[in-house]
């Protein structure tokens, strides 16, 4: 939560990124400061909604274990992916998480 709130009082490259942290709140339980403008849903967004939806056993799953892993683990790849002198080590600490 820390690392998110901290990226969002950066300025981000795209509109989507701040979407994605906003999402990442929600989905740990939390509400963000502003509001959230929605677009295009993709597997986090769906998740928040899945009751809303016909899903079956399988499907639920699915989609809370990528959601679990969008926001454990690739969120902060993500983020700190641009930062060139860091990508090498955030490459590793990304297999690192993987393995």
């Amino acid at each position: 939560m820390d690392f998110i709130k901290k990226q969002l009082l950066q300025q981000q490259v795209r509109d989507d990124y701040r979407e994605y942290l906003e999402l990442s709140i929600i989905f740990l339980g939390k509400v963000p400061a502003d509001d959230v403008k929605f677009k295009a849903p993709g597997a986090l967004k769906i998740w928040l909604f899945h009751r809303q939806f016909r899903l079956t056993a399988s499907e639920t799953i699915g989609l809370r274990n990528l959601a679990i892993f969008a926001v454990t683990t690739y969120l902060k790849a993500c983020f700190t992916a641009p930062l060139a002198a860091a990508s090498p080590y955030n490459d590793f600490q990304l297999l690192r998480q993987l393995l």
